[in-house]
């Protein structure tokens, strides 16, 4: 049996899925709705290719009208006929919606995406990336799906990062914060890119062509405002940064007897890229530019001091400028900020 929420009868069990969260799998409720609105929309290709040249003559003719409107009153038509298919689609979007079931096909699909970042075994890529399209389709990612898809990234990477920075070193922190955004990158590659399609949103939509790449932004943003700068005050405190200054060509002796690959030059390298991504004025050519000095002349300072023999401080303070402009030219790219 059916039930009618708004323009389109559904079968009750599909009425009903709001309420069966608790006892169905974000992917058994997925595929699912998967099913029926492929069904659906098989179906509106089928009416349409029967009433195909009468949906094309309305269209031509609803454009012949326009133009005249536009010639006699010299203002641009806000009035378009919709073909079969889009006034189809109208209707599901208004079904699942008025229903709550975009809700809950929201909340499984931000459920699995969790999932996938927890690298758990079982997620249906395929799935995930069919229910991303099919609210394109209804023209409910952007207004919908992204905003949930944002805070629940930020509040995500937000936990994370306090975790993570207290129980890892500098090094595999910094290595974790990249390899999250290389992750990210390939999510929006397999399923979390998309734009709204659907007439529907049209108007609210106009010029719509670059929002995939908003949302890819503000999608990165999320990791790195959440998961690396709420501890960049922390990364250059002297405890932590100096250490990777110091040891940036050869391996401290702790990682030597532990056997560890830690590169402390790469690790430079990937901070300085990273932050340079966030806000190069504040983070590099500030931030990271005022410890670097810092920490230049008050080694330069130690080494002098250090010293027993005069003739030892020219051969050590040459060596230490090697290892400076060694940082400089591999970790900070030649950065010509470093070099005054």
């Amino acid at each position: 049996s059916t039930s009618c929420i708004g323009s389109v009868p559904l079968p009750k069990y599909i009425i009903s899925i709001p309420n069966t969260l608790h006892t169905h799998t974000a992917s058994d409720i997925l595929t699912t709705i998967q099913k029926l609105y492929s069904s659906y929309t098989s179906y509106l290709h089928f009416i349409r290719s029967i009433f195909l040249y009468l949906d094309r003559s309305l269209a031509i003719q609803n454009n012949r009208q326009q133009q005249q409107q536009q010639q006699t009153n010299n203002v641009c038509a806000t009035t378009s006929t919709k073909s079969l298919v889009d006034v189809g689609i109208s209707a599901f979007r208004r079904t699942i919606t008025l229903g709550n079931i975009s809700d809950t096909v929201i909340s499984c699909i931000i459920l699995l995406v969790r999932n996938h970042r927890d690298d758990r075994t079982g997620v249906d890529i395929p799935l995930l990336r069919n229910s991303v399209r099919m609210l394109g389709d209804l023209g409910l990612f952007r207004s919908h799906f992204v905003p949930i898809l944002l805070e629940t990234t930020c509040l995500y990477y937000e936990m994370e990062g306090k975790y993570k920075i207290s129980s890892i070193d500098l090094p595999n922190f910094l290595l974790g914060v990249e390899h999250r955004m290389e992750d990210e990158r390939e999510r929006l590659n397999l399923y979390l890119e998309c734009s709204d399609t659907s007439i529907t949103n049209s108007n609210q939509l106009s010029g719509n062509t670059s929002s995939s790449h908003n949302v890819r932004k503000a999608l990165l943003q999320c990791v790195e405002r959440n998961l690396l700068v709420p501890h960049v005050s922390h990364i250059l405190s002297m405890n932590q940064i100096y250490p990777l200054f110091s040891h940036s060509k050869q391996q401290t002796a702790q990682n030597q007897e532990n056997g560890s690959s830690t590169n402390h030059a790469e690790s430079l390298r990937r901070l300085y890229s990273l932050l340079s991504r966030i806000d190069y004025q504040k983070y590099i050519a500030q931030d990271l530019r005022s410890v670097f000095s810092q920490y230049v002349q008050s080694r330069g300072v130690t080494i002098i001091n250090s010293c027993s023999n005069d003739k030892d401080i020219i051969p050590a303070l040459l060596s230490f400028y090697e290892d400076v402009a060694s940082i400089i030219s591999f970790s900070f790219r030649n950065d010509e900020l470093f070099q005054n």
